[in-house]
């Protein structure tokens, strides 16, 4: 969890720092999506309902409101992947056939074939 933290600070405060000289120059960041995806992963988990407390309706049930801090969690998520995107772009990387083709076969390996190989790799 706190490498994902480190990771974090550093993709973001390198987007941060791009100045127009920078994107003229063709740098930017590739951002590890991974992080993103746990924090849409978490963010998922909380309720997308919630009960206000002390306020019941005339027949005593409680209506449920939208968990509008879910909602502007997953904007700000989103909205941060979309500009480390955008600065990803100033890469023009052209993919290796042969690393995608291994890429892919991994793909289709079992998740206990990889841990098998992982652990072989570890030794």
């Amino acid at each position: 969890m706190r490498n994902f933290a480190v990771l974090r600070a550093e993709m973001e405060s390198a987007a941060a720092e791009l100045t127009d000289d920078d994107i003229s120059a063709g740098k930017g960041v590739i951002p590890f999506l991974g992080v993103y995806t746990r924090d849409l992963a978490l963010n998922a988990q909380k309720p997308a309902f919630i009960t206000p407390t002390g306020r019941a309706s005339s027949d005593g049930s409680h209506e449920k409101l939208v968990n509008f801090e879910r909602h502007r969690t997953t904007a700000s998520i989103v909205k941060g992947v979309l500009r480390l995107l955008d600065a990803s772009s100033r890469y023009a990387i052209k993919a290796d056939a042969e690393i995608l083709a291994k890429c892919l076969w991994l793909a289709a390996l079992a998740d206990h074939e990889i841990t098998e190989l992982s652990r072989g790799l570890e030794r």
